[in-house]
């Protein structure tokens, strides 16, 4: 198994549902609050109390705002070869 953690900073999370979703900021900043608590909440049930943020449970973190999309699937399967030891 390899642990990934993709992030962004909150305002392009914003920006992310806003143009998906068709809605307004504020109601794309209330629906990325309420997908983060339930994500946390479900992480911290599911392992004991763990943060999900926390970057010593992962194996790989990526700011998707930096790197890109198509970035962070390449690096991710860079990662997947190099712990798995194959080839995708």
């Amino acid at each position: 198994m390899v642990s990934v953690f993709v992030d962004a900073p909150e305002k392009d999370c914003i920006a992310t549902v806003m143009e998906r979703m068709q809605v307004n900021e504020s109601k794309a900043r209330d629906l990325v609050h309420k997908t983060d608590k339930y994500r946390a909440d479900y992480y911290r049930y599911y392992t004991r109390g763990r943060d999900w943020k926390d970057p010593l449970n992962y194996d790989l973190i990526l700011n998707s705002s930096r790197v890109g999309w198509d970035n962070c699937v390449n690096l991710i399967k860079e990662c997947l070869q190099m712990k798995l030891h194959v080839q995708l």
